[in-house]
């Protein structure tokens, strides 16, 4: 194996690089976010969105473009 596939392999094996490290972030965010009943999403336009805080009256405006 060429040295630089060698490394970048090891690296992928370790978590550091590559897609996984995406899926285990995602994971992450996942587990640790609480269930958000639909009542409380508003789409207030072209991937942006209001939420009602599970916990308060606080709302948060939530862009998945940024």
């Amino acid at each position: 194996m060429l040295p630089s596939y060698e490394d970048r392999h090891k690296r992928q094996k370790l978590g550091m690089q590559g897609p996984d490290l995406a899926e285990k972030r995602r994971k992450q965010i996942i587990a640790r976010a609480p269930e958000t009943p639909l009542e409380q999403v508003k789409e207030i336009g072209q991937s942006r969105f209001e939420v009602q805080s599970t916990s308060s009256e606080k709302i948060y405006e939530v862009n998945l473009l940024t």
